[in-house]
């Protein structure tokens, strides 16, 4: 059985190849440096398993990725491919045993499995505070800073990144978010009349994101387009009343 793809220009079948709509013959395919196979069109870069499950089942929810059952990453037949959440994206790649999977907890001075690495680094990219992670794990809020900076568990890094599908980016949250830019724009410029617990709910997202956010520690990249455009009135005056707001959660 074979699917249109809602917005890019193929058919696409179930083994995971796909048709161009005008002419003829299968779209080639390139290898991504994370292992994923990954197409070009309209100027822009798509990963091949995420086409496939959009062809056939739609929009993928925010929030949840796709997953090779198998592990196999070149294996994009829509028999392999689930949706599943981020935190089980990664218990599925260390319990496959990828490549990455064994670098830190092969270290004699490991504290923690691997897969405690990986759950503490998606913590912080979801917003969690250094002490919040420590107190957690019972490490040292010293250490959660130094993994945060990427000054510790580089590899471990590396293997979220690889497996969720997202790209590092200047700032110290380490991770581009998965809301639309347009998105956490838009919840700044309300930071000065609406409470944590109000955009965390619109968000979808825990209250102490919607934190990290008032007082600039994430969201670096949605921050620099309000300072440049002056949105609302400007920068400045935006996190100042977003602070003192911030007071109320």
């Amino acid at each position: 059985m074979d699917a249109k793809h809602p917005d890019l220009p193929y058919t696409v079948s179930e083994d995971g190849s796909m048709l161009k709509v005008r002419g003829q013959g299968i779209k080639k395919t390139t290898r991504s440096t994370a292992g994923y196979r990954q197409i070009s069109c309209y100027g822009k870069t798509f990963l091949v398993h995420r086409v496939v499950w959009e062809a056939f089942n739609g929009e993928i929810p925010q929030g949840l990725q796709i997953n090779h059952i198998d592990g196999n990453k070149a294996n994009n037949s829509l028999s392999n491919l689930e949706l599943v959440t981020p935190a089980e994206n990664i218990r599925h790649a260390v319990k496959t045993g990828l490549k990455q999977g064994k670098s830190a907890e092969t270290n004699s001075m490991a504290k923690l499995t691997n897969e405690q690495y990986l759950e503490i680094i998606h913590d912080l990219v979801n917003g969690a505070t250094n002490q919040e992670v420590a107190d957690k794990y019972g490490l040292h809020s010293r250490y959660i800073s130094l993994i945060r900076h990427r000054k510790r568990l580089k590899s471990v890094w590396q293997q979220f990144e690889n497996e969720n599908q997202v790209v590092q980016v200047k700032n110290s949250s380490g991770l581009n978010s998965k809301i639309p830019i347009e998105q956490r724009i838009e919840a700044i410029k309300r930071l000065p009349t609406c409470s944590n617990k109000e955009l965390a709910q619109w968000l979808d997202v825990d209250c102490s994101v919607i934190s990290n956010v008032r007082h600039r520690k994430t969201w670096i990249d949605a921050w620099e387009v309000i300072d440049s455009k002056g949105a609302t009135t400007s920068g400045k005056s935006v996190v100042a009343s977003a602070t003192k707001r911030g007071a109320s959660y």
